[in-house]
């Protein structure tokens, strides 16, 4: 079976200019409009669609603008499922990871998976079975005495994993805004908490009702791996930090 043909940035703005010469045939906008938008003449605009001359980047991103295209939707599902699979399969890989804004603690609102700080590429085993893996600063937590150094947590997003109430492993849970890290399991119509040691009434009750409503509403992620700062050194090959 013949490889395919690499995908080159010369192969993504052939892909373009089709695109915008496609919408142009089927009447959705004009060569003039279409040359407003890249701030182009319209002579320069039909000679760059029809391949003889060439366009600027600042013009093909304002091309992609018009057009209210990205930049993945010119390339092919099989290409993309193939470099996946590609960096996935090479050694000593690095993986970025998502470290969100906000921190996970019962006084602290519990953090968007949409707002991401920043990225962090980080080369670790571990993360090679996780789905949709994100990092979270942690705040204190007077009731989790397990993990008091703990300053971030790897947690998993995925719904089966979020799905696995055993009592044996550790859940980001969302309470009434807050964040805690709880072992949980199923309980007589909602949760059983564990992993709590309260002096008096628990910021967390013992029992969450979930008045029919589902799980994944309060369990919002696995928790994998606690421990220090990820972008000091990488924790998941040396002792700063635990796996859960």
């Amino acid at each position: 079976m013949l490889s395919p043909p690499p995908l080159t940035f010369e192969v993504l703005l052939s892909r373009l200019m089709g695109f915008a010469s496609e919408r142009i045939r089927n009447g959705d906008m004009t060569e003039r409009a279409m040359a407003r938008l890249v701030d182009l003449s319209q002579p320069h605009l039909h000679n760059v669609l029809k391949g003889k001359k060439g366009i600027t980047l600042a013009a093909a991103d304002g091309m992609l603008q018009g057009l209210a295209l990205s930049l993945l939707e010119l390339v092919e599902a099989e290409e993309l499922g193939q470099a996946l699979l590609d960096i996935r399969g090479r050694p000593q890989a690095r993986r970025h990871l998502p470290l969100l804004e906000g921190r996970l603690g019962p006084f602290d609102a519990f953090p968007d998976w949409r707002c991401v700080r920043e990225w962090l590429a980080l080369q670790a085993r571990i993360l090679e079975k996780c789905y949709k893996p994100a990092l979270i600063e942690c705040a204190p937590d007077p009731e989790n005495l397990q993990f008091p150094a703990a300053a971030y947590a790897l947690v998993e997003q995925e719904e089966s994993a979020r799905l696995m109430l055993s009592g044996e492993h550790w859940f980001a849970i969302r309470w009434r805004g807050a964040g805690f890290v709880r072992q949980v399991r199923w309980d007589d119509g909602g949760l059983h908490v564990l992993g709590q040691t309260p002096v008096g009434e628990p910021l967390l009750p013992r029992h969450i009702d979930l008045n029919g409503g589902s799980v994944l509403q309060v369990v919002r992620a696995r928790v994998l791996w606690m421990g220090h700062d990820p972008r000091l050194a990488d924790p998941f090959d040396g002792p700063a930090g635990v796996y859960l």
